[in-house]
């Protein structure tokens, strides 16, 4: 019981003298969160599998489906760019990081894994940001769709692979804030996937 109570007032004082980083910890793991239910959505749009076997159901509510296919990728580019967002205004993973190396939280080694998948990450986010700024967050007047992907050269892969590393970078942070690791949850899509059946079924 001792050690126990030790244990608790150790983590107590973590959790207090962080606790203003532990919610802006919370909010960019919700941004991510939303992000790959986002990317999760959209690839049901994107697989040939999924246009195959939905084509029916998409074409008979073509506006709503279509609606939701583009929020979808906006939802997911706009949420990404967040999370590395270079601006003084907003409060992003890189300020995160600023912080956590302030109070020496990290080990060499977890150090390591942080810039392994940041460097990942903000080599996306490069082609992620030409996206946002030139077709959804803003319209360029001067470039096609087709120009804006190609000057962008980003894959869905990268997307996905980009919502990964973030989530490790992450769960390499949280153990120093007294916070749990986190994973992703398939709930949104097993949602959609069933509401597509139903509407398919009749």
């Amino acid at each position: 019981m001792v050690i126990q109570r030790i244990v608790f007032n150790k983590t107590a004082k973590i959790r207090a003298e962080n606790e203003e980083i532990i919610v802006r910890f919370s909010n960019l793991c919700e941004i991510l969160f939303d992000a790959r239910n986002s990317y999760e959505l959209w690839w049901v749009y994107l697989k040939e599998k999924g246009r195959k076997e939905n084509f029916q159901v998409f074409l008979e509510y073509v506006a709503v489906f279509e609606t939701m296919g583009y929020s979808s990728i906006s939802n997911l580019i706009v949420n990404l760019y967040k999370l590395y967002d270079k601006q003084k205004s907003v409060y992003s993973i890189l300020d995160l990081l600023k912080d956590i190396e302030k109070r020496n939280l990290l080990s060499k080694a977890e150090k390591k894994i942080v810039d392994k998948n940041l460097d990942f990450s903000l080599d996306v986010w490069a082609k992620v940001l030409k996206l946002r700024h030139n077709l959804f967050a803003h319209r360029n007047k001067d470039l096609t769709v087709k120009q804006i992907y190609d000057r962008a050269g980003v894959t869905p892969n990268n997307l996905r692979d980009m919502t990964k590393h973030t989530l490790e970078l992450l769960n390499c942070i949280a153990p120093k804030l007294c916070e749990s690791k986190r994973k992703f949850h398939r709930g949104v899509i097993k949602d959609f996937l069933r509401l597509l059946k139903k509407l398919k079924n009749g």
